[in-house]
């Protein structure tokens, strides 16, 4: 428990019921996993957000598949994020420490047109922070050298999250703020720059939950596609 730098509770209610009564009953379940924590020593400044979100934004009758339930027990829940030291397992984006097998981007020429975008699935960050995982680390040095091959090239580094409701982005707890798809963003715009990729031919922006692949998001694999890095051509 002494690595937890922070952590984030969020309460859901499911969807039935009116919504001044499902806000209550998400505030309170949150509350309660709040004051659990509380009452066993864990430091009250360590939580960083604690809030009842109201209905779970999957919750709908349409997504009920126990017919024997009015609602989605699933739904009827707290999230709890746990933010630990983990600065040993932090790829040093500056340095070759791991080498993994890794899809290939196979691209035409014609893939290299202004509009276009290359989704990029297996950068894995650590759970509500901008902090890029190892196992990334193949595929950004991919992308690095289909970079430095097309040297024409000039993107848009786009940032995408899940598990949220109109176009809301989600919170970064190391920057403190709701700019988590951007400072993801970020991230993958400064490893390039630390990897020889210059600043000029790049910009960067998070696009929170608005571009979602899956808007219903209706289990993980959905949300794990809508969670997401694209590189949109912008110019050549």
């Amino acid at each position: 428990i002494n690595k937890i730098t922070s952590v984030e509770i969020k309460g859901y209610a499911d969807f039935t019921g009116s919504k001044t009564y499902n806000d209550t009953l998400s505030f309170k379940r949150a509350n309660t996993v709040k004051n659990y924590l509380l009452a066993r020593d864990f430091s009250e400044n360590k939580i960083v957000y604690c809030k009842g979100l109201g209905v779970h934004p999957n919750s709908s009758s349409k997504n009920r598949i126990d017919l024997n339930d009015k609602g989605i027990a699933e739904h009827r829940k707290v999230e709890i994020i746990f933010l630990k030291k983990m600065e040993e397992e932090i790829v040093d984006v500056t340095e070759d420490t791991l080498e993994l097998e890794s899809e290939p981007l196979l691209l035409e020429k014609e893939d290299f047109e202004i509009g276009n975008k290359l989704v990029l699935n297996n950068i894995i960050f650590y759970g509500g922070t901008p902090l890029i995982k190892a196992e990334s680390e193949p595929v950004l040095k991919q992308l690095v050298e289909l970079l430095k091959t097309h040297m024409n090239l000039i993107i848009e580094i786009q940032g995408h999250i899940c598990c949220q409701t109109d176009g809301k982005d989600g919170y970064d707890m190391i920057n403190k703020n709701y700019n988590l798809s951007e400072n993801r963003a970020k991230a993958i715009y400064e490893y390039l720059i630390k990897n020889g990729i210059k600043k000029e031919r790049m910009t960067y922006k998070g696009y929170g939950s608005s571009q979602k692949s899956y808007p219903d998001e209706i289990n993980e694999e959905e949300e794990n596609l809508n969670r997401r890095v694209e590189i949109m051509i912008v110019g050549k």
